[in-house]
Order: structure tokens, then C-alpha cells, then sequence
């Protein structure tokens, strides 16, 4: 697999100036794998377009939406692109999600006002994560609530019982990444995949640029 995305790779940097090429090799330093965000059943596209935004600008490349019965929408003007980079991962259903995160390896925790719920930064994560939040005005799904290894809460100062979803998404995510482990963490292998992937987005006419080289596009999950 590695050496396909370093032949794409090859194939495409030519049509990409080197300032180009340096930005994306920067921000790929930066990636995280270790936290992944899970929308489940989100309700307006808004919302999954910020919090799109900020998962991506805080080094995220992994999004996982659950979509029984709200389907995953988002306005491109408040994305700003971010879903151009990032890997979208759709399930039908919550078990569906959950078994895939389960398969990954990934501990799972909710943003959820129940009582059993801590505090964000007291939770002891030491590896791989999962972060869910739920539809707008129902919260996690009862099915969700079931399967999390913890619910978590964010400082409130005042009278307000929550923030709005995308923000909760932003202050959640960048409290993790504030964490040194989740720096910067993926393999070559990784990082060779989603720059070739970038590059086929980015590059006017990569199709045919890769069919004449004899390669396939590289898989793009969306």
C-alpha cells in the first residue's frame, strides 16, 4: 500500500507548486490518529460544518456520522473545505458505528449531561479515542449512552446548562489535542496514504494524469 501512494504521490507533485507541497507536508506533521469525532444523528448541517471545521483545524482526519434518522449534512460555506482533507466514515446505525470503533480500538467517550458524567479533563485517557456527540436537542442516543466507556461534561461558569453542539465539539477536541501524546502521530504509511489522497483532490485533472502513469486512484472515503 505504501509504495502505491508514494508511485501517486510521484506521479502528482510535479503539478503542485513547492510551497504547496510544503504546506501540506506541514500539516500532515500534525496529524492525530489517536482522536477520532463521531456526530451522531446531527440535525443541522451548520453544526456538522463547524464542527467539521474544527476538527480539521485542530488535526483530525477522522469523522464518523451516524445517520438512522438524521442524515449528515453540511453548509460548504461554513466548512471552508475542511471535508476535502478529512475521512468521512457514514453508518446506518449506531451499533454499526459503535462495532467499527470497537474493531479500531478506540475508547469511547460522549459529551452527555447525565450524573454518572466527569469532568472532561479528569477522564484518564491513555490511548486511542473516540469523542460522540449527539444529536442537537435529543443528546447521545440511549443505544450510545449504552455502549460509551464514559460521558463527559465541559466547564460551566454560568446560568447556560450547555454550549451550542459545535462549539462543545471545539473546546472538547481542543482540550484533547492539548495533550503532547496526541501530537503528530501517524505512521508513514498513513501519511503516504492521505497526501496521495490530497494530492488527487488538488490537482486538476489527476485522473488522467494517474491513468496514464498505470496507476489507480487512490481510495477516497467520503
Amino acid at each position: 500500500m505504501t509504495r502505491e501512494s508514494e508511485r501517486i504521490i510521484e506521479a502528482l507533485t510535479p503539478f503542485v507548486e513547492p510551497r504547496r507541497i510544503a504546506r501540506m507536508a506541514t500539516v500532515l506533521s500534525q496529524r492525530t490518529g489517536r482522536i477520532h469525532v463521531v456526530f451522531e444523528n446531527l440535525h443541522d448541517p451548520q453544526n456538522g460544518a463547524a464542527g467539521l471545521r474544527s476538527a480539521e483545524a485542530l488535526g483530525l482526519h477522522r469523522v464518523h456520522v451516524v445517520e438512522s434518522y438524521s442524515p449528515f449534512g453540511f453548509h460548504e460555506e461554513v466548512s471552508c473545505g475542511a471535508e476535502k482533507w478529512m475521512q468521512i466514515e457514514r453508518y446506518p446505525t449506531t451499533a454499526r458505528c459503535v462495532d467499527a470503533l470497537r474493531k479500531a480500538g478506540l475508547r469511547i467517550i460522549a459529551a452527555d449531561l447525565t450524573p454518572s458524567a466527569r469532568p472532561l479533563e479528569s477522564l484518564a485517557l491513555e490511548g486511542p479515542v473516540a469523542v460522540v456527540f449527539g444529536n442537537e436537542h435529543r443528546g447521545v442516543s440511549s443505544q450510545m449512552r449504552r455502549a460509551v466507556d464514559e460521558s463527559f461534561v465541559l466547564p460551566i461558569c454560568g446560568f447556560t446548562q450547555s454550549y451550542n453542539l459545535s462549539v462543545s465539539c471545539a473546546m472538547t477536541l481542543q482540550i484533547l489535542r492539548a495533550r503532547d501524546r496526541f501530537r503528530g502521530d501517524l505512521s508513514h504509511d498513513e501519511r503516504c496514504r492521505l497526501l496521495a489522497s490530497w494530492l488527487y483532490r488538488d490537482v486538476k485533472g489527476a485522473h488522467e494524469v494517474l491513468r496514464r502513469a498505470g496507476l489507480e486512484p487512490p481510495g477516497v472515503s467520503t
